[in-house]
């Protein structure tokens, strides 16, 4: 691919959300591809954000959730952790109808603890339709817990959450800035508004799909 270089990326990633499609058994119409996750939860704060608006996250948190947050000139609903794991129970009960973005890192970044499908069904329940769950699932393949949940079920069933998830971790490719998030089509399709024109390059492109 090298002597193709010359050449402009495919700015809608047909090949790897093909063979993400595939790998997943989800529709490619539902995947965003971005310069690792960071940049989709960037796309989720600005298609789906309006100023005043709410966002919760667990503390400790991942970097873009304030940033996005604070960018987008959001409110800020921080939820301390309870040993060293997200509180569900408070996370829901801190829903209020400004509520639009809810960040869910499964596994826990930094704390490496997990939600387990029990919680998140719970969860899911009490989650409103003007509500955007986004799984962050950065360090998903590192999981052996049987308890862990499968969120692609929550895209499959038309709700309005993401799945993020990304080439960095077990897949060695941190350099070239690779992830992806996993939607109902029609959330991706909003998510994808917000997109920049050839975002991903041509080689990331190539080695996520061999990856």
């Amino acid at each position: 691919v090298l002597a193709d270089v010359y050449i402009y990326p495919d700015p809608t990633w047909a090949a790897l959300r093909k063979a993400l499609g595939e790998f997943y058994d989800v529709d490619p119409e539902g995947i965003i591809v971005g310069r690792g996750s960071d940049e989709i939860i960037h796309m989720m704060g600005l298609s789906f954000l309006n100023p005043g608006e709410e966002v919760i996250y667990s503390l400790p948190a991942f970097a873009l959730y304030p940033l996005t947050t604070t960018l987008m000139d959001c409110v800020h609903r921080q939820i301390p952790s309870r040993d060293h794991a997200h509180d569900i129970q408070a996370i829901a009960e801190a829903i209020t109808d400004k509520t639009k973005l809810i960040f869910i890192g499964n596994p826990c970044n930094p704390t490496g603890t997990i939600s387990t499908a029990e919680e998140i069904a719970w969860f899911m329940d009490q989650v409103p339709d003007h509500c955007v769950v986004a799984f962050d699932e950065a360090y998903y393949e590192y999981v052996d817990d049987p308890a862990y949940p499968d969120t692609l079920r929550y895209a499959r069933d038309g709700r309005h959450c993401v799945t993020l998830r990304t080439f960095s971790k077990a897949y060695g490719l941190a350099g070239l800035r690779v992830g992806y998030g996993i939607a109902d089509p029609e959330v991706a399709k909003a998510i994808r508004l917000s997109c920049e024109p050839f975002n991903v390059g041509l080689l990331t492109l190539v080695a996520a799909e061999a990856a």
